[in-house]
């Protein structure tokens, strides 16, 4: 299978550092792929290299293998339908990487009762950090931790702002969440207290 439109020139270091640029300042991997003259799995399992997207799976490369093969067709506005095709096909979102703009701030809990609240930008993978005490400090081998509580904006600062406070109000934070805590800690078997919280 031919993975790009240039399958035998390498990547160099310039086009390294202008792919990341061009995704982390909010280009989509078609208008990159468009730009640097690759296809767009290319793009995406550069990308996933470099671990700002998640991995090609079997799946993304069924379907890109049935996108190369499939014609294009050209769209007709409903409102002059059989008189001036659209040339250019209509953009879509890139749902993947739109989830991988947003910030998170998380809430952790391990069968100690204790909490762990942070931020992060893939709350799953930050998870599967911790559990591989490869997160934070406080969280080293004090697992496993499990997540209760996720909330996600937009902007950073946001985000950054919703930890401090949370962190600034602890217990608020623990009665507002309650029914998921309780919820988490009931389905590995450790009985929930509130009293007994701690953040760690």
């Amino acid at each position: 299978m031919t993975m790009t439109r240039q399958p035998h020139k390498k990547w160099t270091p310039e086009e390294d550092v202008d792919l990341d640029q061009r995704f982390l300042g909010g280009a989509f991997p078609p208008e990159i792929a468009h730009a640097l003259g690759r296809s767009e799995l290319a793009i995406r399992a550069r990308l996933a290299k470099h671990k700002l997207l998640p991995g090609i799976t079997a799946d993304d490369l069924e379907f890109f293998s049935a996108l190369r093969a499939k014609p294009l067709e050209p769209i007709l506005p409903s409102s002059e339908q059989n008189i001036y095709p659209i040339v250019e096909p209509i953009p879509s979102v890139d749902i993947q990487q739109a989830f991988h703009r947003f910030h998170f701030v998380y809430g952790i809990v391990n069968p100690r009762n204790q909490v762990y609240v942070g931020y992060t930008q893939d709350v799953w993978h930050r998870v599967r950090q911790h559990n591989r005490n490869v997160g934070a400090v406080a969280t080293k081998n004090s697992g496993p931790w499990f997540p209760f509580s996720i909330y996600c904006f937009a902007a950073e600062v946001d985000a950054r702002s919703m930890e401090t406070y949370i962190h600034r109000n602890f217990k608020e934070f623990t009665e507002r969440t309650e029914i998921s805590l309780c919820e988490v800690l009931s389905q590995i078997g450790v009985p929930f207290n509130l009293a007994e919280l701690v953040r760690v």
